[in-house]
């Protein structure tokens, strides 16, 4: 089991998840003390049975059916432009790839 502090995890964070995929899990501590701990999943669950897991663990809820325009139109943030989030979005999925 490997430990790691939140910044050596942020600064390395694909060396991490590298171990994480081969089985082993992460520690991750602050200020020396341990806060999460990151784990591989289980390659034999499928996402229903993980989500349902998940949910009877209470840790997600589920949907309540679709997402609507009403909620949508909602939610915007003050000061931020159309133009700008897509360039955000943009950047944020070239920096993935």
């Amino acid at each position: 089991m490997r430990t790691a502090a939140i910044a050596k995890l942020k600064a390395g964070l694909s060396g991490y998840l590298e171990s994480v995929k081969a089985g082993e899990q992460v520690v991750i501590t602050d200020r020396g003390r341990p806060v999460a701990l990151i784990v591989p999943i289980d390659p034999n669950i499928t996402g229903d049975e993980r989500r349902a897991e998940l949910i009877a663990k209470g840790l997600v809820r589920p949907g309540r059916g679709p997402i609507t325009d009403d909620m949508i139109r909602g939610t915007a943030v003050p000061g931020l432009s159309l133009e700008d989030a897509v360039r955000v979005v943009l950047e944020d999925r070239e920096e993935s790839e």
